[in-house]
């Protein structure tokens, strides 16, 4: 068993881990120069937050002066509404309303818009072609950064949904994930949607880059599965894996020469395909034009989630008895009582040469100091029948584990080579005497799930 953490611990633990420079940038992917858009917004509008809604089919966009627009995927059709005629902005404990994030959930007709300081969440309904209307909800954020000034506060907001992030799910369906430009920190957000009025503390926090502050605005795509971090000064954007608390930073992008004042992001979803458009709102300032920059062939990687077709525990104390159904999956190393666990997926139908980036998933109940390691197997074992006596050979040599990994977290093993040779099924063995257990795919929404992310 391994030794009980306290809340506080987890979280330093989980992130003290993920501080870093980021990877080096690599030239910006698109389009060069990208085609500017916003042509059709009111003059002195300074784009300051951008998001892509499905239910709206349009994209919606904010200034820092307290208005919203919408307009269609290539600037067409604008509207725009000043929303501080529309507030009591003295009830809300605002002097202004100084708007620089907005995000939606993908599954109502909502907008979420973020307040710079002090740091609000702001409802509203959405609509593709009325008025935007203010549903009577609003968050404070009281606990945000302690850094965060009228300047320097919450630039980036955007919604992660239950399943895509690496907490516990939430009885609103997804956590909020919003940015510090004052300290280059992202804190999440577990917020009652259901209620007006305060927010709890952060669940948890992490810096992407320590070397930057100036986060300008954040975009999560579900399809691809990839957290967009923008940095305005650094012109930069990171993409982020949100699969586990590593948040492992897969590709950065420097900007393109012709935005100067990167203040928004936004993916089009448009999964399957290798190609995509991106957006970027650029806000320079009263002093000059105010645009939204559409980039086409922008690369994605469509992301795919696999469920176990059979998953079971091995033990050699009992090496005839099978542990096909039970509800966790466990290793263990000690003499003559060793422990291991399969587990396979369905590769039917997935062209594997595609096959980018592999992370196979187990929710941990029981953490180690050691977790486990991993070998690829035969496919011919089966869930009600596999024993110690009989379970399959590593087919590959022994990879991954060897980390550190606590209770109630998730931990991610990359593996990518052994997809990409068509092997779906995986021997887990002990690295440690140390007890392991995780969910099996019995477990409902935790359990263990592969997740490919493809580039066609």
């Amino acid at each position: 068993m391994f030794k009980l953490l306290t809340a506080s611990t987890v979280l330093c633990a989980a992130f003290l881990v993920t501080t870093g420079p980021a990877a080096t940038a690599t030239a910006w992917p698109a389009s060069s120069s990208g085609t500017d858009i916003g042509g059709g917004l009111p003059s002195g509008f300074e784009p300051s937050g951008i998001v892509w809604d499905d239910f709206t089919g349009a994209l919606w966009v904010v200034d820092d002066e307290g208005q919203l627009a919408r307009m269609l995927r290539d600037g067409t059709l604008p509207s725009d509404w000043d929303l501080t005629s529309t507030l009591n902005l003295g009830a809300l404990g605002l002097a202004a309303l100084d708007l620089e994030g907005v995000a939606v959930t993908g599954t109502t007709q909502k907008l979420y818009l973020g307040n710079e300081y002090p740091p609000m969440i702001l409802e509203y309904n959405s609509s593709s072609t009325g008025d935007p209307t203010w549903t009577g909800k609003s968050w404070p954020l009281a606990s945000f950064d302690p850094l965060a000034t009228s300047s320097n506060g919450m630039e980036g907001l955007t919604w992660v949904p239950n399943g895509y992030h690496p907490y516990s799910n939430s009885s609103s369906g997804g956590l909020f994930y919003a940015s510090s430009q004052a300290s280059g920190t992202i804190y999440v957000y577990n917020v009652n949607l259901s209620t007006s009025g305060s927010t709890p503390a952060p669940l948890a926090s992490f810096t992407p880059d320590p070397s930057q502050t100036d986060i300008s605005d954040l975009y999560f795509s579900p399809s691809t599965r990839t957290l967009f971090v923008l940095y305005d000064t650094a012109n930069k954007v990171l993409e982020i894996d949100t699969t586990t608390t590593s948040y492992l930073i897969m590709n950065t992008y420097t900007l393109p020469a012709s935005t100067t004042d990167q203040e928004g992001v936004t993916l089009l979803p448009q999964c399957p395909g290798a190609l995509t458009n991106i957006y970027l709102a650029d806000d320079e300032g009263n002093s000059g034009p105010h645009s939204i920059y559409l980039f086409d062939t922008f690369p994605q990687l469509c992301a795919t989630t696999l469920s176990a077709t059979a998953d079971a525990t091995t033990k050699q104390a009992s090496p005839n008895s099978n542990y096909g159904l039970t509800a966790s999956l466990t290793t263990d190393s000690a003499t003559n009582a060793d422990e291991n666990f399969l587990i396979r997926f369905s590769l039917s139908g997935i062209t594997t040469a595609n096959i980018n980036r592999a992370r196979l998933l187990f929710n941990v109940t029981d953490g180690t100091d050691l977790s486990p390691q991993y070998c690829a197997t035969t496919t011919s074992w089966s869930e009600t029948g596999v024993t110690w006596n009989n379970q399959p050979v590593c087919s590959s040599n022994n990879g991954g584990g060897g980390a550190s990994v606590a209770n109630n977290s998730w931990v991610s093993y990359n593996v990518l080579g052994a997809t990409q040779g068509g092997w779906s099924s995986f021997r887990f063995t002990p690295r440690s005497t140390n007890h392991f257990g995780a969910n099996s795919r019995q477990m409902g929404s935790n359990q263990p799930k592969l997740i490919l992310w493809m580039n066609q």
